[in-house]
């Protein structure tokens, strides 16, 4: 199991993809892979910018945390298969390079800099001592494509992903005073959609009046996805029961 950090900060393509970043490599039968698709690290309890330039990313991947244990408690226990792997691939144009960005599809959102840096791996000469970095050889490090909003693809899309308020992102960079620029550590990042297509000017994303229209919708939306999950297996069925809820009580501003 692997959040949107690991793919930016961890490198995680190279366990599921040769080193040049050509191919998919073979995942056995006994094997489960699972990306939380658009998540951080550790998702954000209060979200916030500390010292990083976007706030941090709220998007939980607890819920599908919780049913996957319990799928791989009946796989050992009683044989059970688990869901499929579910993660970003090579083969399905889900698992790309970050850069060019026009190719990656991150939105142009006012006021957020995209800069596809990744954590670069290059190949090591171990003939000497200290062991030297070949400028020339490096692993090809992809990451999970996104759809319009920003958002990741493929792997478990939570219901905070499948019915969103804003971008979600693994990685967040590093505000003026800390290393400006660079990645900020185990950060992603949450910008969050406008109200209205006024309010939202020149950002690509539609706004929350655009996209529902009123909070009936949105709740209509959040319910078909947990109810999706639930039948994938991504979900248990007392979490989708609150995630419905919460949603119904949350406050739009539309």
């Amino acid at each position: 199991m692997d959040s949107g950090t690991e793919a930016w900060g961890g490198r995680n393509s190279l366990v599921v993809t040769d080193a040049y970043g050509k191919n998919d490599v073979p995942v056995p039968d006994n094997v489960r892979l699972y990306y939380f698709a658009s998540t951080q690290h550790v998702p954000a309890v209060k979200p916030q910018t500390g010292i990083c330039k976007n706030v941090n990313n709220p998007n939980p991947y607890r819920e599908s945390m919780r049913a996957l244990l319990v799928a791989m408690q009946n796989w050992i226990s009683e044989g059970k298969t688990p869901p499929p792997s579910r993660f970003p691939r090579v083969s399905e144009g889900t698992l790309v390079a970050p850069l060019p960005a026009e190719n990656f599809g991150f939105p142009r959102i006012p006021g957020v800099a995209y800069y596809g840096k990744g954590n670069d791996l290059f190949v090591k000469d171990t003939s000497v001592e200290p062991p030297q970095i070949v400028s020339s050889k490096r692993y090809s490090v992809l990451m999970p494509k996104v759809d319009a909003d920003g958002n990741d693809i493929a792997g478990v899309r939570s219901v905070m992903v499948q019915a969103p308020l804003g971008t979600h992102t693994g990685w967040n960079q590093r505000r003026a005073g800390f290393m400006e620029n660079e990645f900020c550590d185990l950060n992603g990042s949450y910008i969050p959609f406008a109200n209205s297509a006024q309010e939202r000017g020149s950002d690509p994303r539609a706004s929350l009046q655009e996209r529902y229209g009123s909070k009936d919708v949105y709740v209509l939306k959040v319910e078909a996805a947990a109810k999706q999950l639930v039948s994938d297996g991504f979900l248990l069925p007392d979490d989708a029961e609150r995630l419905l809820r919460e949603a119904k009580a949350r406050d739009l501003g539309i």
